[in-house]
């Protein structure tokens, strides 16, 4: 989660496929239940900006983990 910084942008492309960068935002009491918009995922690029991020998962429970463990299951 992203506590801290100013501008930052990830490109999350090899784990959602989405080409483009994502824009996050600082986690606040306000916003914490607002999908992804200050989640760091694993496997994901900061190609902007700064910050200081509290690592919550690791390994299989984060999503690349589940997602990755899914994916050897349908194999």
């Amino acid at each position: 989660m992203l506590i801290d910084g100013q501008d930052v942008k990830c490109k999350e492309s090899e784990l959602t496929g989405e080409p483009d960068d994502m824009p996050k935002s600082i986690i606040t009491e306000k916003n914490y239940k607002d999908e992804l918009q200050g989640v760091l995922l694993a496997k994901s690029l900061c190609v902007d900006g700064f910050g200081k991020g509290v690592v919550t998962a690791v390994g299989m429970q984060t999503e690349s983990g589940i997602i990755s463990a899914k994916q050897s299951t349908m194999e």
